[in-house]
């Protein structure tokens, strides 16, 4: 019975010195066996900061219990990547409405990059994988090239800046912009001033919003007419 207590106290106050008795009787001592992963030459330590290694972290994460996350969230990021390669070689369609002239289609491929505050954000968390994060930013600058089908052929870049305006959770928003067109027709370099009006279809975040534009555009030189373009298309922002 002393032994016994003994033994007791000895592994409540110090579980090594337990172990070291044990092994002076001449008892096997089982030895937990250290949880491991093999690394390839140059490759960096795991890093619990890092969500990259959620993966080797989280031992479950390589059964098929996870499997379809992970498979579903590359099928998503697949998806976004097509529909950016297609927006960008799609072209907006519109009509240019001149005083004095019949309207004239043009075709336009516009860009946006956003900047500026956060005006919503949405996170999908993921188990076995880093977070997806998508953001709505409140401003755009929104480069785009236009060709009109007019009477000489016209070709045309906008620079222009935009002011985005949607409620949170609303499929529908306003867009505002601004900025210079340079046409170039029979030899001559023209530049417009174009403020535009945006009617954007589309919930935050993921990519993908129908938008329609009304643009007055208007020539620095007094003389010419002004003119007005409708266009219709899509935008990846």
């Amino acid at each position: 019975m002393g032994l016994l207590l003994t033994s007791v106290a000895l592994g409540v106050a110090a579980p090594g010195r337990l172990a070291r008795a044990l092994e002076a009787t001449g008892a096997q001592v089982a030895t937990p066996r250290p949880r491991y992963i093999v690394l390839p030459p140059g490759a960096q330590p795991l890093d619990p900061g890092r969500p990259g290694d959620l993966f080797f972290q989280r031992h479950e994460c390589g059964t098929m219990k996870y499997f379809g996350e992970g498979f579903g969230a590359g099928i998503r990021e697949m998806a976004f990547a097509l529909y950016g390669v297609f927006d960008a070689m799609s072209p907006d369609i519109g009509v240019v409405f001149s005083h004095g002239r019949s309207a004239a289609p043009t075709l336009s491929w516009a860009f946006a990059v956003p900047f500026g505050p956060t005006l919503e954000r949405r996170v999908r968390r993921f188990h076995c994988s880093p977070d997806d994060v998508r953001e709505r930013k409140a401003f755009q600058l929104t480069p785009e090239l236009g060709i009109t089908f007019s009477d000489p052929l016209s070709g045309w870049l906008r620079v222009g800046y935009a002011v985005l305006l949607q409620p949170k959770r609303v499929p529908v928003g306003v867009g505002l912009g601004l900025g210079p067109t340079f046409e170039w027709r029979s030899g001559r370099l023209e530049t417009w001033l174009s403020p535009e009006l945006t009617l954007r279809l589309g919930r935050c975040c993921d990519p993908g919003y129908a938008a329609f534009t009304v643009r007055y555009e208007r020539s620095l030189r007094l003389a010419t007419e002004p003119r007005v373009l409708l266009k219709f298309g899509f935008t990846y922002f």
